[in-house]
């Protein structure tokens, strides 16, 4: 008896098991057929469903392809992009992509304020499509992209899509999402303001690190994103400005320290090394020793110790050259 419920209940899984394929087969085939009629939000076949994503902005078509693992986890992505129908670049990223474009970019006009800043009324995104934002006089595409996890990390995939199509280079944007953008008619090209986030969690949380504003350009040269020192260079703090400044630090030694070398930093990367200098001498309480990870610090061994840390910024060079290589 036990035997012949044992074989009926077998029956029934093989039966389950084949029913189960059978409805898979033809969820896939109906989700292959909206692939073919270009429907915006896709699943191609197999167990873990890959999920693709379609934008059509004026004459561009991009294709965005997120690949799962074994467990259905999100593995990477792969972008496809056409241009007036025909293919012209494919491109693999271990991050997530994302692109938001309006059909037609001319019913949301660009403008430019007063201090250069670029506006553009789509909301969703910074780049207009086809806008040379490298300044070598080609359109291109950008395309944004996130990592996963805690407020980390993201960065900019900015593609030619004029005669030699490819991508160009890759901006890193650390802990940022977004950024502005300006656009100074005597200069090619967009400036990207971002944030160095070479200081997160240096002896401090990442809420108390400081994350110096800078401005980039890009450099046909070297095929990459440099420091536009000449945004960057700003006249020194009015003395109020220092002296609230030099209270701040004194009151939060102990607790807040980092406020210190945010403000230095703020002047550093304003090509003001010197007056960091003098900030550093005047705000430091008379007497008192820093205490960074249990270990004690005066200014000299403290201002060595920010040195490094500055010449390690992926920026340093050019902050040297901002601040006329005086460290």
């Amino acid at each position: 008896m036990n035997k012949v419920i044992i074989i009926c209940i077998m029956s029934l899984l093989i039966l389950s098991l084949f029913n189960y394929k059978e409805r898979l087969e033809n969820i896939n085939n109906s989700n292959l057929s909206k692939l073919q009629n270009n429907s915006t939000t896709k699943i191609q076949s197999s167990f873990c469903p890959e999920w693709v994503r379609e934008v059509k902005t004026d004459n561009l078509k991009i294709y965005i392809t997120e690949k799962m693992d074994d467990r259905c986890y999100f593995d990477y992505s792969i972008i496809r992009i056409y241009k007036d129908n025909n293919f012209i670049i494919k491109y693999t990223d271990y991050s997530k992509l994302y692109a938001d474009f309006p059909r037609h970019t001319e019913k949301y006009p660009i403008t430019v304020d007063n201090d250069f800043t670029l506006n553009w009324e789509w909301e969703f995104n910074s780049f207009p499509p086809n806008y040379d934002v490298t300044g070598d006089g080609s359109p291109n595409l950008v395309i944004n992209t996130w990592s996963g996890g805690a407020h980390c990390c993201y960065s900019y995939l900015i593609f030619d899509v004029g005669k030699n199509p490819r991508l160009i280079t890759e901006l890193e944007l650390g802990h940022s999402s977004s950024s502005k953008i300006y656009k100074n008619i005597q200069q090619p090209g967009l400036v990207i303001e971002a944030n160095d986030w070479n200081y997160a969690y240096w002896n401090a949380s990442f809420a108390g690190s400081p994350a110096p504003l800078i401005y980039l350009n890009y450099d046909i040269k070297t095929n990459q994103y440099v420091l536009n020192t000449e945004m960057m260079r700003q006249p020194i703090p009015d003395k109020k400005i220092l002296d609230k400044w030099k209270v701040e630090v004194r009151e939060n030694w102990n607790k807040w320290p980092a406020n210190l070398w945010q403000y230095m930093l703020h002047l550093i990367y304003k090509g003001n090394w010197q007056a960091a200098l003098n900030f550093m001498d005047s705000a430091w309480p008379k007497g008192e020793y820093l205490y960074l990870n249990n270990e004690k610090y005066n200014k000299r061994r403290f201002l060595k110790t920010l040195i490094t840390r500055i010449k390690e910024s992926k920026y340093a060079t050019d902050i040297q050259k901002l601040n006329n290589n005086n460290f």
